[in-house]
């Protein structure tokens, strides 16, 4: 059986090893691949892309890859990088710069790195809280010009000095900056960067990121363009930026007057989930709006039991009349609504709807509706509502309605239109025509 994958076009050869299992993790060694790889040197030869192609980059493997190290001639293989990092307690902000140092200046090392997903864990100095920001952003820039796929997950805060401190930042700055080693003192920068200044004038190049995965404990949206986390993503991806991932605990939106939301007209996937309450839903969809003119497929999760009208709607308001913004939606996921404390039906649902639809939104395939259930546990327990919508040659609007469907999580594997009851079918006011 070897020998005829061995003799298979090179193109047949690579299909066939895809169907090997890779490792299960980048933390585990053993898998049908790497089984394979031990057979024989050419197994070895044509297992080796595969098994570098991701890699967790930890201090103690950029030895190995680096220039005469072991695996340095596998580099030009790896497409995906993972760096989780966190200092061992107890930890000074002096390890924090080296370690983080160490790690994203590696990047170099893998040119032709497609993905990057970053995730640390620990709190710094305020004095160090802009300038280590920013010094990973423009290594990351320069280091991958190929990435495409950047999943960052931050767990940084900032730490109080302690009244033995002084309080003059710079020269507390200065006092870190003079411990440091010479890649890392380059690295952070000469100079402490405060608040004003990190609020523009820092930013790197753009850079080609299709698509951005964040994971933040709190995401703040701001009108204006500071240093703020969201922001600066958006900002250095504008123009290539296609599919945008944003999981808090909580959101918000700070509004200056005068300034306007950086643009992503190429965003048509946006992703929002928030675990606990989403303050200030029609601001913030009207943020989404404004940023991103041309989403496709919105999906706004919060682990609440819905979007609750306050004060209630009046009967000619229209519930997420913020949607109306977004004229090329064609798939949608939001929080259930509710008005005086009952939730909405399938015919006040309908009503949404159609009413969207008559408001601009004339390309809407399906829309979803989640609220969370009385035995819901951080995540698990949804309620779900899903309606198609058809239309027929004389653009007549029907509706097609799902199960209501009871589950783990927000995605069903029953609900679907090939799988519908007909008693729980088409709605009843399916012969309106807008």
């Amino acid at each position: 059986m070897l020998s005829y994958i061995l003799a298979a076009p090179a193109e047949i050869r690579d299909q066939i090893l895809q169907y090997l299992t890779p490792p299960n993790s980048v933390y585990s060694s053993t898998s049908d691949l790497v089984n394979f790889s031990l057979c024989a040197k050419t197994c070895r030869d044509l297992a080796i892309p595969l098994l570098f192609s991701h890699i967790k980059l930890v201090p103690d493997s950029i030895v190995a890859f680096s220039d005469g190290g072991t695996l340095s001639s596998v580099r030009h293989h790896v497409r995906k990088i993972g760096i989780k990092w966190k200092p061992k307690e107890p930890y000074t902000d002096v390890d924090i710069i080296e370690g983080v140092s160490l790690c994203v200046r590696s990047l170099r090392l893998f040119p032709r790195a497609r993905e990057l997903g970053l995730s640390y864990k620990f709190s710094v100095d305020e004095s160090i809280s802009n300038n280590l920001p920013i010094a990973i952003w423009k290594t990351i820039s320069t280091a991958l010009p190929n990435l495409r796929v950047f999943k960052f997950n931050p767990r940084l805060w900032e730490r109080k000095r302690s009244p033995e401190m002084t309080p003059d930042l710079q020269e507390r700055y200065s006092g870190i900056h003079a411990l440091l080693c010479p890649e890392s003192r380059q690295f952070i920068g000469p100079a402490y960067i405060s608040d004003e200044e990190a609020s523009g004038s820092f930013l790197p190049s753009p850079w080609s990121v299709e698509r951005i995965l964040l994971e933040a404990p709190k995401s703040s949206f701001r009108w204006n363009s500071g240093l703020n986390l969201v922001n600066f993503l958006i900002a250095v991806s504008t123009g290539t930026l296609r599919s945008l991932s944003i999981k808090a605990d909580y959101l918000e939106l700070l509004v200056k007057d005068g300034f306007q939301p950086f643009i992503s007209p190429n965003v048509v996937d946006l992703d929002i989930g928030v675990s606990g309450e989403a303050a200030e839903y029609d601001e913030l969809l009207k943020y989404f709006a404004a940023s991103f003119p041309n989403v496709q497929t919105l999906s706004l999760i919060s682990h609440s039991d819905g979007r609750t009208y306050d004060p209630p709607l009046d009967p000619l308001d229209l519930a997420y009349s913020e949607l109306a913004l977004m004229p090329k939606l064609r798939k949608v996921t939001v929080p259930w609504p509710w008005n005086q404390g009952t939730r909405f039906r399938r015919r006040e649902l309908a009503g949404v709807i159609r009413r969207l639809i008559s408001s601009g939104l004339e390309q809407l395939e399906e829309i979803k509706f989640l609220r969370k259930t009385p035995w819901y546990v951080y995540g698990h327990g949804f309620e779900c509502r899903k309606c198609w919508v058809k239309r027929d040659g004389a653009m007549r609007i029907k509706l097609l309605w799902g199960q209501t469907y009871h589950g783990a999580t927000s995605d069903s594997d029953t609900d679907r239109e090939e799988n519908l009851k007909e008693e729980d079918g088409y709605d009843s006011d399916d012969a309106q025509n807008l």
